[in-house]
């Protein structure tokens, strides 16, 4: 109902504010309670959080640079297109779908190494938070 009467925000926009926010406040937790009981991260780790972040941040930008609107007839929203900057070739949609899926790409190997230091630890020393 909400987003019926207001047509400029979709729903789908804020369920990705929400699983992100989502996972940003997991992620500082779980980094937060690692360093806190005195695990420390693999160099593979920080150099995954450092293209995370390299490519996750930047997406955003080119996510929330209108070009379209299908509010409008598809006249209208032809207008509001912008000409290629990536090469010629590419427009910031593009842009964002390659910055984004990179992101995820490198948050996902992110995840998977961040508990690589236990990896020969003991079941019982290692704390469950």
């Amino acid at each position: 109902i909400y987003f019926g009467y207001n047509i400029a925000d979709y729903a789908s926009n804020h369920l990705l504010l929400i699983f992100m926010g989502n996972l940003f406040l997991y992620l500082n937790f779980y980094i937060f309670m690692k360093f806190y009981t005195g695990e420390k991260m693999t160099w593979s780790c920080y150099v995954y959080m450092s293209c995370m972040l390299a490519t996750a941040f930047p997406s955003l930008y080119f996510f929330t640079t209108i070009e379209r609107s299908s509010d409008l007839s598809p006249a209208e929203s032809r207008m509001l297109n912008r000409p290629c900057t990536l090469f010629n070739f590419y427009d910031f949609h593009d842009i964002w779908h390659f910055l984004g899926g990179a992101g995820v790409f490198f948050t996902f190997m992110f995840l998977l190494n961040i508990d690589e230091d236990v990896k020969y630890k003991r079941r019982d020393r290692i704390f469950v938070f």
